[in-house]
């Protein structure tokens, strides 16, 4: 409770208030002011901040560790969102392992500097008991120190356990150039052989989708009937990596193929692509896929490069950065303008339109 004590001067006869602040747990906190009034109001205004942890800003932070920043913060993300908790989760996990036992009063930049260094020395290996180990490139050292930046900001608003963030005192790696690998024509039909062979029932029609709508790879897997329109020209992709409901258009061959879908479809199907062990479940189809790639002999590609193959040959085809970006549910152009040096004879005639139009009457 505060306490007020007034007080004169014994040589000027002039009056002031000394306010006193005491809360448990907590330095007594004193100020001296000319008037009873404006000492009520700040001794009001401080022991409400105190109680609120608002007066020690850094009270909070030498009670919490970064591991309970952490677990608070992936706690909250699996209710909040699912899917960025699995996208995160590893990556966090090696932070709290790494620096999780520091309290955030003493969480410095230089402790996210040395996990950095950490990370771009340690190797990982490919999938499969002979694959080959390799170090972590600069794109996802970057990811783990965005998913740890994130985390420490969730710490500032709303929990307010730490004023500052110390990622923000470690340059982000420079990247390369983003990968564009696209298949060529034989590729796609070797692949399409392949996968149409596969003992995967769904392969076939779950790759053939992928290149004519550029989808992502989670998008084509948890497609449901209930977002196909009744003609299967149109889906609606609610989990999108925008967080942005879209939908993709189906014609001609993968529009045939999702209606042969729809008349075989069985009872009680949710998805598309359903598991065979559950149809309600989503396929997974990792080990067909990595089969199907090494019989058709198609090299250094991922399923994710689908998605570069739809949009090169938009490009290709004269689709504008635009129309790309659109297609392929991007938030900015900035992607999509990666793939506008695929594109030379569409810019060159749009090009020549214009110098004509405008130049055209100039003599030389």
């Amino acid at each position: 409770m505060p306490t007020l004590e007034k007080r004169v001067s014994h040589i000027t006869n002039e009056v002031s208030w000394r306010a006193k602040v005491r809360v448990k747990g907590y330095p007594p906190q004193c100020a001296t002011f000319p008037t009873k009034t404006a000492a009520e109001r700040w001794a009001q205004r401080t022991e409400a901040d105190i109680r609120e942890d608002k007066y020690f800003p850094n009270n909070r932070a030498k009670k919490h560790t970064v591991a309970n920043l952490i677990d608070f913060y992936l706690s909250h993300l699996q209710g909040k969102n699912p899917r960025r908790h699995d996208e995160v989760k590893t990556l966090l996990e090696w932070w709290k392992a790494e620096l999780g036992h520091a309290l955030l009063s003493s969480f410095r930049g230089e402790d996210v500097l040395r996990g950095q260094q950490k990370l771009l020395n340690r190797q990982r290996r490919r999938k499969g008991k002979d694959g080959e180990a390799t170090m972590l490139s600069h794109a996802t050292v970057n990811r783990y120190m965005v998913a740890l930046h994130t985390a420490i900001q969730f710490g500032i608003k709303p929990l307010k356990w730490i004023s500052v963030n110390p990622v923000n005192d470690v340059e982000k790696l420079q990247e390369p150039p983003g990968r564009i690998r696209y298949l060529s024509p034989d590729e796609i039909n070797r692949l399409l052989a392949a996968c149409r062979a596969s003992k995967n029932p769904h392969l076939f029609a779950l790759v053939l989708i992928g290149l004519a709508t550029g989808a992502r790879r989670r998008e084509i897997q948890f497609m449901k009937w209930a977002d196909v329109n009744p003609d299967g020209t149109l889906v609606t992709l609610p989990k999108t990596k925008n967080k942005k409901v879209r939908s993709v258009a189906l014609t001609g061959v993968a529009l045939a193929m999702v209606q042969k879908m729809r008349s075989d479809r069985k009872e009680g199907q949710v998805f598309l692509f359903p598991s065979p062990h559950a149809a309600t479940q989503p396929i997974d189809f990792e080990s067909a896929w990595r089969h199907a790639l090494k019989t058709s002999k198609v090299a250094d590609f991922r399923f994710h490069d689908i998605r570069h193959t739809h949009a090169s040959y938009l490009a290709m085809n004269g689709a504008s950065t635009l129309v790309i970006k659109e297609a392929l549910g991007q938030k900015t152009a900035e992607m999509a303008n990666r793939y506008a040096h695929l594109a030379p004879g569409h810019t060159s005639d749009i090009v020549g339109q214009m110098t004509g139009k405008v130049l055209g009457h100039v003599e030389i």
